[in-house]
């Protein structure tokens, strides 16, 4: 899974860098485009192999199958965190441009290739263990980047208790909404996560601040 989200990080990048000049918040559109088509491969690959119940489970985000035994692969995303602070720094000079990050003496592609790295270790991690979280890293990253600015260092806290209390408040209300039953996490986030990148778009960072 770590392997396929890297790949799929890398088509991106190549794929953003053909957009150099556009709309920044076509970058997000066109990841959103690419992850539907992945998933359309995804589910076809499925139906032929006879496993489409259990990626239809996957897409269904959901804590039920976080259980003792399987859990335990998600300490693997607090080391991932422990590097994404360690490479801070430099990760937000990467996020700079390469001109810029290598005129300040920055390995540029290297930190990158490490970035990258880091989070499909993370996403195949927890897609295996949890099931696809929409909007999750791209809400709260943008809300904490349009109050703190772009400094990773200084948002990467924030971003870890602001996703984590969003992810356990969908959890709650997923339980509560037609209780005794439950609904998908991955339900609740795709309604909170769209309503704020509606915001972003409509109003842009500016914006929503106001």
């Amino acid at each position: 899974a770590s392997a396929a989200a890297l790949v799929g990080s890398l088509l991106f990048m190549a794929l953003v860098r053909r957009l150099r000049g556009t709309d920044p918040f076509t970058v997000p559109i066109v990841g959103i485009m690419l992850g539907a088509v992945v998933g359309a491969a995804t589910t076809f690959l499925a139906v032929q192999t006879d496993r489409l119940q259990m990626v239809t489970t996957w897409f269904m985000g959901s804590f039920a199958g976080a259980t003792r035994g399987r859990y335990e692969l998600l300490w693997l995303t607090a080391a991932v965190t422990m590097a994404v602070a360690a490479l801070a720094r430099r990760l937000t000079i990467a996020g700079l441009g390469r001109d810029t990050a290598t005129a300040l003496g920055l390995r540029h592609g290297q930190t990158v290739a490490a970035g990258l790295a880091l989070v499909a270790v993370a996403t195949g991690v927890t897609t295996v263990v949890v099931g696809f979280l929409p909007f999750l890293g791209l809400a709260v990253p943008n809300l904490v980047s349009a109050a703190l600015g772009d400094d990773l260092r200084r948002a990467l806290p924030w971003v870890a208790w602001g996703g984590s209390a969003l992810l356990l408040t969908a959890d709650i209300l997923g339980r509560l909404v037609i209780a005794p039953f439950e609904v998908p996490v991955s339900l609740i986030l795709a309604v909170v996560g769209a309503a704020v990148f509606l915001a972003f778009l409509i109003g842009g960072k500016h914006g929503l601040r106001r």
